[in-house]
């Protein structure tokens, strides 16, 4: 059988196409210009991509939106004339700070659900936070919580309410002298409200929930003090110390460890130390005091940008 001659080419041409394709891909200068081509075609593609910008009417506010005083409700924090609060705590609802009083920088103080004290010449250091619950598990009625009215009127529950019109004797007494018959309902124990009474020191980094420190106590660093604890007046916790609810420390020891456990008995000298480093750190808060306004230096900054809008205003 007699074949054409180009059935006879097809293998080899065949072969010959897969080696010029094969030499035009491993030439440098074939290479060479691919990658020319594709830094061309990428800087084509950069110079027609629209570059995004701010308007230049867009006024520019880099304020932050943190706010040191937050009101909640009827509750506003009160801050004693020469106490000390740092720019960036966050003091919110029912919070005191009494006179001679410091809270330091980054401190969250939340007074949303019951009552948060700071009392005269005490000091919150750095990052704590103070919390408090709407009850204790030591079985306490909440300062939030309520009497109720035979009008099925609601009130606060408040020391003012039954100040004068007589004693709650026990858990469900009628209180006199009022226009209407009031029946209260209260539950003995401790308050669930975070009361921190005079000359105490609170450590940086501490947390510290529905608990109640008498005067002189010093609270070591990245302490807890979970609801219903008690520190009694002239002791101290060690840094680090995890206070369980419903745990009491007594009077005059130092306390160490998670859970807290009692390490020895102090001496009446280092008793006697313990409101000398709470007046040292109030000391210390005033020359901070006298850096910062009254109110806030954010006027400064409108000054700022209204000069520099051109606004005469």
């Amino acid at each position: 059988m007699n074949l054409s001659p180009s059935l006879y080419l097809l293998p080899s041409m065949a072969t010959l196409a897969r080696l010029s394709r094969k030499a035009l891909t491993s030439s440098p200068l074939t290479s060479h210009h691919h990658h020319l081509l594709r830094r061309t075609l990428a800087a084509e593609a950069a110079a027609a991509t629209p570059k995004i910008t701010e308007s230049p009417d867009r006024v520019k506010w880099d304020y932050r939106g943190q706010r040191k005083i937050i009101p909640l409700g009827q509750w506003l924090p009160k801050i004693a004339v020469d106490a000390y609060v740092a720019p960036n705590v966050v003091l919110a609802g029912q919070v005191t700070v009494y006179d001679g009083a410091s809270v330091w920088n980054g401190s969250v103080l939340r007074g949303d659900l019951n009552k948060i004290t700071v009392g005269f010449c005490s000091n919150v250091q750095e990052r704590c936070v103070v919390h408090a619950a709407w009850s204790s598990p030591t079985g306490s009625a909440s300062y939030c919580d309520v009497i109720s009215l035979f009008c099925s009127q609601i009130l606060a529950l408040g020391v003012v309410t039954f100040s004068n019109p007589g004693r709650v004797k026990g858990p469900s007494h009628k209180v006199a002298r009022f226009r209407k018959s009031v029946k209260v309902v209260m539950v003995k124990g401790l308050p669930a409200e975070t009361s921190i009474e005079r000359f105490v020191s609170i450590g940086a980094s501490s947390l510290l929930r529905s608990c109640t420190i008498e005067p002189e106590c010093i609270i070591g660093q990245h302490s807890i003090l979970m609801e219903g604890s008690l520190v009694e007046t002239h002791s101290i916790l060690e840094a680090g110390t995890v206070v369980p609810p419903g745990r009491r420390i007594p009077t005059g020891e130092l306390w160490a460890g998670n859970p807290a456990r009692f390490v020895r008995t102090l001496t009446h000298e280092e008793t006697l130390e313990i409101p000398k480093l709470a007046v040292a750190i109030n000391d210390l808060s005033k020359s901070y005091f006298m850096e910062f306004l009254p109110y806030s230096t954010v006027y400064l900054e409108v000054e700022k940008l209204k000069k520099k809008l051109g606004i005469s205003i």
